[in-house]
């Protein structure tokens, strides 16, 4: 399954008939399978590819990274091994519970979770640092109208 770029104006929520895509306020372009209908529109108006089905299935659903964004629903514990959580404590829950799975998990740690300000801050450092490494190009930066997601190119490899 490729990774959503969560764009701005997600082409795959826009063909969707009974909006099982949609994007929601904060970025995520996120999936309700209990209003998917099985017609796949999303999959041919994705120009990425990201929203997959299950054709052997008379009653297929749609699988697509949502960002973890149903994670940064869940409200932090009021309390930890019978302690009471202390603000600071609750803020460090937050921030933790809301970082994507994918972020969390990848093994090379070159993946970032924050603002678009910030992700593009930090991908005009590496560039700016790294001349000879990096290509000077932000994919997602400026084309495709993509919000969620934004891709530095190593000269030396496919992609960081």
């Amino acid at each position: 399954m490729w990774r959503c770029l969560h764009c701005l104006e997600p082409a795959c929520a826009s063909a969707c008939p009974t909006t099982a895509l949609d994007r929601r306020s904060d970025g995520p372009v996120i999936y309700d399978a209990n209003k998917c209908i099985g017609c796949r529109y999303c999959v041919w108006a994705c120009p990425w590819g990201v929203p997959t089905a299950e054709w052997d299935s008379l009653s297929p659903k749609i699988q697509k990274c949502t960002h973890c964004a149903d994670r940064s629903d869940q409200p932090p514990p009021l309390s930890r091994n019978g302690q009471t959580l202390t603000l600071d404590q609750s803020n460090l829950y937050r921030e933790s519970i809301v970082t994507p799975a994918c972020v969390k998990a990848c093994p090379a740690d070159c993946l970032r979770f924050g603002t678009r300000e910030e992700i593009l801050r930090e991908a005009h450092s590496r560039i700016a640092s790294h001349r000879d490494k990096y290509v000077d190009h932000i994919y997602g930066e400026k084309e495709a109208g993509c919000d969620g997601y934004l891709q530095l190119r190593s000269k030396s490899t496919r992609s960081i």
